[in-house]
């Protein structure tokens, strides 16, 4: 099954943002963001808000120690 963006957006144009309604700083929150796992996303997030050029605001979530 294909993804046609532009077939979605003329399906429903609410979902369509201009420029000036997309915000400056994204919040992220990564769940468990002390496994490796979570690490990796928390770097995937620093690499893609650096392509796209926003700020972001990362928020990650850990368990206590034991």
């Amino acid at each position: 099954m294909e993804y046609d963006r532009e077939a979605v957006f003329k399906e429903h144009p609410e979902w369509r943002q201009s420029g000036e309604d997309r915000p400056e700083t994204i919040n992220v929150l990564i769940y468990s963001a002390f496994t490796s796992v979570g690490l990796y996303a928390a770097q995937m997030a620093r690499l893609s808000a650096k392509e796209n050029g926003k700020k972001i605001k990362l928020f990650g979530t850990a368990s206590k120690a034991r």
